[in-house]
């Protein structure tokens, strides 16, 4: 089966999660969100109405294809969550939200400073039109096609059934020259059938077939232990894949790797499956190899980040582990400048840890430049490959980069 990864972004308030539960639940918001109510996960969300965690939720199109919507915080102070979801999420493309009656904010344009970061395919979509008058409709439809003319050097085309006559061909979303827009009510549904046949025509930007034949590589969002079953690891297959009885081995942990074994797979929909090709995400129970009390692993032991990787210790302990590596980045944006022993926050994959800078090939990054650092984590060593994209921040986002080396 194919998994279609969408990343949903916008300011707080913006109906990102209304529109999700819209598209996925197939309901109809009351304008006091009911809608929503439906995919909050924790009960200080449900009481303030605002997503402050990674939220998934699938939509399955036929028995061959389904989409999984990561629902991202807009609030300021969840940054950080939002850009592990959409860097870790692999994701496909990017939907960026914006309230009609609120126009473009701070965190739209941070939210689109990530996209254009990562180079993902995105289209725009304003929401809340049924409260919105006409002109404040204008002036935020201007206020966008602006932004994306400044910073993107295309143009915005509004979409709907009456202005699509070529059909779902022309909406490319590798076209060069426009960006896709639409416009829907969740509380009307006016715009959103047609959003949601969009969203059904899109494909993977990955080729994931390609990476089936590669080493095995998990990457681990969640843990869990239930009762009964034991340790419950969820993620995403990177590279490879993953059968029952597989032998993985489990890190980084102690600086090391342990080995463990694969007793079952569960899929997005809750069903029991006997493998998890590269590209699928999913629920993985495992237990160790070893029947060693010292060696048995508990749901302590595991963090996101980690990784599940093939049992070909050598291999990956040598080459894989490592605390410093060398980058080339993009300063974003910065107030003053980086240098030797700046200490952002980097974020590659589904790992978010401090750094230090211990060498830069210029004195001093400015906003807009570019160069190559080395890197020093300053807890631990983690798994990283080369050519891994990473974002580095401290508060707002200060730049992105390519991992060259390992060392």
């Amino acid at each position: 089966m194919e998994e279609i990864r969408i990343a949903v972004l916008g300011n707080v308030d913006s109906a990102k999660t209304t529109l999700v539960s819209t598209i996925t639940n197939k309901i109809l918001d009351d304008g006091r969100g009911l809608a929503r109510s439906k995919v909050f996960k924790h009960k200080h969300e449900k009481d303030t109405g605002r997503t402050s965690s990674i939220s998934f939720k699938y939509v399955k199109i036929d028995e061959h294809k389904y989409i999984t919507f990561i629902d991202l915080a807009g609030h300021e102070k969840y940054f950080k969550t939002t850009i592990h979801g959409i860097n870790g999420g692999l994701a496909d493309h990017a939907i960026l939200v914006v309230g009609a009656n609120m126009g473009v904010l701070r965190m739209t344009k941070e939210h689109l400073g990530i996209i254009k970061a990562l180079n993902i395919p995105f289209s725009i979509v304003i929401t809340k039109i049924d409260i919105c008058p006409e002109n404040v409709y204008q002036r935020t439809y201007n206020e966008i096609s602006k932004i994306i003319k400044r910073n993107f050097s295309r143009e915005l085309v509004f979409r709907d059934f009456n202005s699509e006559r070529l059909g779902l061909e022309s909406l490319s979303l590798n076209d060069n020259k426009k960006i896709n827009m639409f416009k829907l009510s969740n509380v009307t549904g006016e715009g959103l059938d047609y959003f949601r046949t969009f969203l059904y025509s899109l494909d993977n930007r990955i080729d994931w077939k390609a990476k089936r034949s590669n080493d095995t590589i998990f990457w681990i969002d969640n843990v869990y232990y239930v009762k009964g079953i034991g340790i419950v690891v969820s993620g995403t297959v990177k590279t490879g894949e993953i059968k029952i009885n597989d032998k993985l081995l489990l890190g980084p942990k102690n600086g090391g790797f342990q080995e463990v074994v694969v007793k079952s797979i569960h899929n997005n929909f809750r069903e029991d499956v006997s493998m998890l090709n590269a590209g699928l995400s999913g629920c993985i129970n495992i237990k160790s190899s070893i029947t060693n009390k010292k060696e048995l692993i508990s749901k302590r032991h595991i963090k996101r980040g980690m990784v599940m990787i093939q049992s070909n210790i050598n291999k990956y302990k040598k080459n894989k582990l490592t605390r410093r590596f060398r980058a080339s980045v993009t300063v974003l944006q910065h107030p003053t400048t980086i240098r030797v022993n700046y200490e952002p926050v980097i974020h590659c994959g589904k790992i978010a840890q401090s750094a230090k800078i211990i060498e830069c090939d210029n004195e001093n990054l400015r906003t807009g430049e570019k160069g190559t650092l080395l890197f020093e984590f300053k807890y631990k060593a983690e798994f990283l490959e080369k050519e891994d994209i990473l974002i580095f921040r401290e508060g707002k986002t200060k730049g992105i980069g390519r991992i060259l080396e390992l060392l």
